[in-house]
């Protein structure tokens, strides 16, 4: 009977270490609950729209900025929160859509097909045009 007590009690107070609360950290997701990326360096990223796939896979649009001009992002995490490397480079699309000045994907739309469907703005020489591209 004491061996049930005890290993009962030593249980309990293991699942009671693990357990996580709502509004508590996933520690399975990244490093400690969060992943940061810097996919290029001596730029920063802004991300606008986040969204899971289908696939459980996840998505995040915005834009990379160098300080001179900022580029479209679109980026493909696996669930756990490492970068998708089979998705563009290491995870990460950049594109310049070399109008003259700045763009940022502001929104996206996986299709029934898997291809997403990507929404921003690009600044050009008399204000800003809204674009819409497909990505596999």
């Amino acid at each position: 009977m004491k061996k049930t007590l005890l290993s009962l009690g030593a249980g309990l107070m293991l699942t009671s270490l693990h357990a996580q609360n709502p509004g508590d950290l996933d520690l399975t997701f990244g490093i400690g609950g969060i992943t940061v990326t810097d996919p290029y360096a001596l730029t920063g990223e802004v991300y606008w729209n986040l969204n899971t796939l289908a696939n459980d896979k996840i998505v995040k649009v915005g834009y990379s900025d160098d300080g001179n001009n900022k580029n479209l992002l679109v980026a493909r995490f696996l669930a756990d929160g490492a970068p998708d490397s089979t998705f563009a480079t290491n995870g990460f699309l950049n594109v310049d859509l070399s109008l003259g000045g700045n763009e940022e994907a502001r929104g996206f739309h996986e299709l029934p097909n898997g291809k997403l469907l990507v929404t921003g703005y690009v600044q050009v020489l008399t204000g800003y045009d809204g674009f819409v591209m497909q990505v596999y």
